[in-house]
């Protein structure tokens, strides 16, 4: 499929979608297909920029083939061949073969050998000493081939989407953008996969496990919940920047950077005389009252929870 794209060269320009300077460019290409008697559509995506894994493993690929190359001549210099026609034929299938990245000059040298006589003895007056025409190959490496490390690399930085969802639906364009924000409902688990709020949590019993697998997706939720709404208030608030701890100013703050802010609120815990907890607020400090104003919450909502 890929083959294909480049060679028909039918592409539809993306731009950035990351709003970064650094940020790759998009373009894509979408072919028809079906998959099990599905019709599906595939996506040929190609990105302006290399990861640099995939860098680093080509530059080892092509450090490899000449390596591979050099071997090869030393290997042939050592071992010659009895016959023209099969130092052709191995030169031939070596340049058919190994070399891809790089150009390869290929020589067969003939070369005369004495033989050792197969009699003992000192040789008769005049006779001649055997001798036999022995073909050694001279392997030489070339020059890269810029091409085809550019065509490598082009292949290496595109990748094929495949949807079931319909053109009037989503466009091609909105595929790769929806593949390109997935990595954020990805990112939402780490919250729940950190050690620190799993590894205290030692359950018995089978059924309170399986609760617990259903309280964790809630508290991803409610942790989501938090940050969207933080975010979405600070777009419609002046300013649209809120002070951080570290004296960092940030549009866009994090569920985490706000969860580390509350520790900061101190509660008092006290029993009246009827035996009733209650719990009151001993001070409030001033940079946690955004955070209740930015999620449109009241603070005594950690002294008054809701009844359950």
């Amino acid at each position: 499929m890929k083959a294909v794209a480049f060679a028909e060269g039918e592409w539809l320009e993306v731009g950035r979608i990351s709003p970064g300077k650094q940020a790759a460019s998009y373009r894509v290409q979408e072919r028809p297909c079906v998959i099990d008697d599905r019709p599906c559509r595939l996506v040929v995506t190609q990105s302006s920029s290399l990861e640099r894994r995939k860098a680093q493993a080509l530059q080892r690929t092509i450090d490899k083939e000449s390596e591979a190359i050099l071997q090869q001549a030393a290997t042939w210099r050592k071992k010659p061949f009895s016959c023209h026609e099969d130092a052709a034929a191995a030169a031939a299938a070596f340049a058919a073969k190994v070399p891809r990245f790089w150009g390869i000059e290929t020589e067969i040298r003939a070369e005369e050998v004495l033989l050792k006589r197969a009699q003992r003895g000192r040789p008769r007056k005049g006779e001649e000493p055997p001798r036999m025409t022995r073909y050694t190959i001279e392997l030489r490496l070339g020059d890269q081939r810029k091409d085809v490390i550019q065509q490598a690399k082009e292949r290496l930085s595109t990748f094929v989407l495949i949807t079931n969802v319909p053109l009037k639906d989503r466009s091609a364009e909105d595929v790769l953008r929806d593949y390109h924000s997935q990595f954020l409902a990805e990112q939402n688990w780490r919250f729940i996969k950190v050690p620190w709020h799993l590894s205290p949590v030692f359950l018995k019993l089978n059924r309170r496990v399986e609760a617990f697998a259903y309280v964790l997706p809630f508290a991803l939720i409610v942790h989501r919940m938090i940050q969207h709404r933080a975010r979405a208030s600070l777009e419609t608030s002046s300013p649209k920047k809120m002070l951080l701890p570290g004296g960092i100013w940030r549009s866009t703050p994090t569920t985490e950077q706000l969860l580390d802010m509350l520790p900061r609120v101190e509660i008092r815990l006290s029993v009246d005389q009827h035996g009733v907890h209650h719990r009151t607020f001993s001070r409030l400090r001033p940079e946690i009252r955004p955070i209740f104003e930015l999620l449109h919450l009241d603070p005594q909502i950690i002294t008054q929870p809701h009844p359950t």
